[in-house]
Parts: structure tokens; sequence; C-alpha cells
């Protein structure tokens, strides 16, 4: 599998636009082709939710600030930066499930997780995210304009 991955990095790297796009387009049918009906559905009936949790990254500028690290970020780097709630930027070390009221312990704290599982950042330990290029690419203005006009 890796070396088919590197393949088609290489492949990335030399190819023209229109030759990415096709390469995009293929990687993508191949993605879907793989899916069971539940992965479709969470595919797509869970994208307004990206869109929401990106718009959040924006507001907090999240993205900007990891995109100027060359390491990992903490959440409690992340929580000091931001100014944000702890528990709603990750639950795992910052609150103890067991001290948590349901509810919290449930479904709060799940921001960077959530970017993590959607590949709007890399996760790299309990707690510890990496900018991927994804994070460099909605760190742009320019992205962060088309996606909130």
């Amino acid at each position: 599998m890796e070396a088919l991955a590197k393949h088609v990095e290489q492949l990335a790297m030399t190819a023209d636009a229109a030759a990415r796009q096709r390469l995009l387009i293929t990687l993508r049918d191949l993605a879907y082709s793989l899916e069971d009906s539940n992965d479709t559905l969470n595919r797509i009936g869970y994208l307004h939710l990206q869109m929401a949790i990106v718009r959040i990254g924006f507001d907090m500028e999240i993205f900007q600030f990891m995109a100027k690290t060359e390491t990992a970020v903490s959440v409690r780097q992340l929580v000091e930066v931001t100014g944000a709630d702890p528990i709603f930027i990750s639950t795992a070390t910052v609150l103890s499930v067991d001290a948590a009221p349901s509810y919290m312990a449930d479904n709060a704290g799940r921001c960077m997780i959530y970017f993590a599982t959607v590949g709007a950042v890399k996760e790299t330990g309990e707690d510890m995210y990496f900018a991927n290029s994804v994070t460099r690419k909605l760190s742009e203005k320019m992205t962060e304009a088309g996606i909130c006009h």
C-alpha cells in the first residue's frame, strides 16, 4: 500500500493541472467505490457539519496558527492562543469523562477530533495535532473567503 501511495505522489508531483485533475477524479472514484452504504451516508449526510466546523476554525484562527508551526500543536497551546474553552477544543486530557456531566462527555470537545476525522489536521497523539496540506490551504485568506462568501 505504501509503494502505491508513493507512486501516486510521484505522479502528482510531475503532473500538469489537467493530469492532476484526472488523478484526483480517479482516486476519488476509487475511494467512493470502496464505501459501503453507511460510508456514503456519512460522507454526504454530514457535509454541512464540515462547513460549520471549518468556519469556526476560521473564526478562531486555528488553521492560521497551526500552519505557522513546524511541530505538532497541543490542545493546551490551542486553548492559550485562541482563548477557547478547553472542553470545546478537546476532552481527552482536559476533562475526565468521569468528572463531566454526561451531555458534555458525550458531545463536547470534539473540535480538533472532528478536524482530524475530516482530514483538516493530522492527529499525531492524544491531544496533539499537526498541520497538513489541508490545514495550510485552509489558512489561506483566499480559501477562507471562498468558503465564507
